[in-house]
């Protein structure tokens, strides 16, 4: 988790999430930044994915809309009571840190104005404690609430690749089903038992890899 004020204090520019026409701490809304990048000068841009049940940001679907000199967002929506936002931020140091830090964040979760839940993914655990260090460093409040080392040997076999994602583009996966498992055999030349071996081992890894990266949520209906 991270704690944006500098010393517990001083809030450290603009959350992006903060942008947002409405409220983040609606109980039954979620709030969810899945991408952020650095622009220049201090500026920053973020991807915000939204479940609002009031439909409270219908009215705000559409064009870009300006926030002075804070910055400005636009909305789309996506699904029922499914939103997605982009926001450009004028002022955003993390947004930087992030970006040197040759780390990714791939999921920031605003648990109040000030401490957001970060889950960031890296190629080793020394760039993770360089990242840490030069947050307390420069006044920010971090807490490592878990780590995890994702295993290699949950990754996909080309041919669990290839047979996975011919099923997924063909309907597999769709209801009703424009792709049965015979189909599956039939274009890959082998029985129905190997097939069901190799869908099964397939989304077995795909779910554990994106577990492990801690993605996992269920979805609100």
């Amino acid at each position: 988790m991270v704690d944006r004020r500098i010393g517990g204090i001083n809030p450290d520019g603009n959350p992006c999430h903060m942008l947002l026409p409405i409220s983040c701490f609606n109980n039954d809304r979620t709030v969810e930044i899945i991408q952020c990048s650095f622009l220049n000068d201090g500026a920053g841009h973020s991807m915000i994915k939204i479940y609002d049940p009031t439909r409270e940001l219908d009215k705000y679907c559409g064009p870009t809309h300006t926030l002075d000199l804070m910055g400005e967002y636009s909305i789309i929506k996506t699904g029922n009571c499914q939103y997605l936002a982009t926001i450009m931020n004028v002022n955003c140091r993390l947004a930087k840190i992030g970006s040197e830090s040759g780390c990714f964040i791939t999921s920031a979760v605003p648990l109040n104005d000030h401490v957001i839940k970060w889950v960031v993914l890296a190629p080793n655990k020394m760039l993770v404690k360089a990242l840490v260090k030069r947050m307390l460093d420069e006044g920010y409040g971090v807490q490592i609430i878990s780590s995890v080392e994702i295993n290699l040997d949950y990754t996909l076999t080309p041919k669990q690749e290839e047979v996975l994602r011919y099923a997924f583009e063909n309907g597999y996966y769709d209801i009703p089903k424009k792709l049965t498992t015979e189909g599956l055999c039939e274009k890959f030349d082998c029985s129905k038992s190997t097939m069901s071996v190799i869908i099964r081992d397939a989304e077995k890894n795909v779910i554990k890899y994106f577990l492990d990266l801690g993605q996992g949520r269920i979805k609100k209906e």
